[in-house]
């Protein structure tokens, strides 16, 4: 909570409501996500990147490598769940997949 706190305090006017946050490396970098954005905080650097436009609702991890998000529809992306590499988000790298007709708790 301490590093959103000092992210909060560096030039991020656009900001909106913080819904989700995740590190590998919170040394590192950070990557905070509210309801129109994601920032990647460069810790070491003190600089932020922003990926535009990603509408996520929520942040899922069912392992270490890849998180799924829950995202509604934007300019040219369908809205659904979709799903990111974590360290490829963390270096900046905004590709997604949209799964298509996922089945979610659903075993077998």
């Amino acid at each position: 909570m301490k590093l959103v706190h000092r992210l909060a305090n560096h030039d991020v006017a656009a900001m909106n409501n913080i819904n989700s946050a995740f590190s590998t490396n919170h040394n590192e970098k950070v990557c905070v996500i509210d309801e129109k954005n994601i920032y990647i905080w460069n810790i070491e650097d003190k600089s932020i990147h922003t990926i535009y436009n990603q509408f996520i609702q929520g942040l899922y991890f069912f392992d270490e490598q890849y998180c799924y998000t829950l995202s509604l529809p934007s300019k040219g992306k369908n809205g659904g769940l979709r799903l990111y590499e974590a360290c490829g988000l963390l270096q900046g790298q905004s590709d997604s997949y949209l799964l298509v007709e996922a089945s979610i708790g659903c075993s077998g």
